[in-house]
């Protein structure tokens, strides 16, 4: 049964006998830190296969949206280019001292940054070279899902797993090493009963096909 973020906070600072608001903010950062572990591990990847960035002559850089994970490529659609990306340490190395022509974009970098004033973290794409008038470059991603808070609900079915993970959390924080442990087996086990769902398609078969090895080299 769906249940929102607030009914799993309720239900688990029940069952650990502990309703203060002090450690229901706990128990809200236990179930978001579950919730981030499962999408990561039945490897959710849900895209925004529509975005695209538009240039402007002479500016390199550009934010990237909020719920921006990874990209699935960069085309420009313009010239017709698909782009290179670079790590940080291959565009200091090849391209800081002489990043300075005004052309159709080759590649790109895509840089991590922090608001001094709020610690907001956000993403920067830095092209190489800086674009000379206006190209239209394709950028699917994958999306980062949101923290989970109020009556919202998880985007996929994990509830019975997010109550037994932050459950062995919040027994962990009471001491109860014991009852943390039962909760820690039953989550893992949820959790693989949710990976089985999310892989078991009926539509399809995923199959090993066998290569014999040459005789003459075994």
């Amino acid at each position: 049964m769906a249940s929102t973020f607030t009914t799993i906070q309720t239900n688990i600072s029940n069952n650990v006998q502990d309703t203060s608001p002090e450690m229901k903010v706990l128990i809200g950062v236990y179930i978001n830190n579950r919730y981030r572990d499962i999408l990561r591990r039945i490897n959710w990847n849900a895209t925004n296969f529509t975005y695209s960035i538009t240039t402007s002559a002479g500016s390199a850089l550009y934010t990237l949206p909020g719920d921006f994970k990874k990209e699935m490529y960069a085309y420009n659609s313009t010239s017709n280019v698909d782009l290179t990306r670079l790590t940080l340490a291959q565009y200091i190395e090849d391209y800081r001292q002489n990043d300075t022509s005004n052309d159709s974009p080759t590649s790109y970098v895509i840089l991590d940054q922090v608001l001094p004033t709020t610690n907001e973290r956000y993403k920067l794409l830095k092209f190489v070279k800086t674009p000379s008038s206006a190209y239209t470059v394709e950028l699917p991603y994958t999306i980062e899902p949101s923290d989970l808070s109020g009556s919202v609900y998880p985007i996929i079915p994990c509830e019975q797993a997010l109550e037994y993970g932050a459950t062995a959390d919040a027994q962990r924080f009471k001491r109860q090493y014991s009852k943390a442990q039962d909760y820690e087996g039953m989550y893992e086990k949820a959790i693989n009963s949710i990976i089985w769902d999310e892989h078991n398609q009926p539509n399809q078969v995923n199959m090993t096909l066998p290569q014999p090895a040459p005789r003459n080299t075994v």
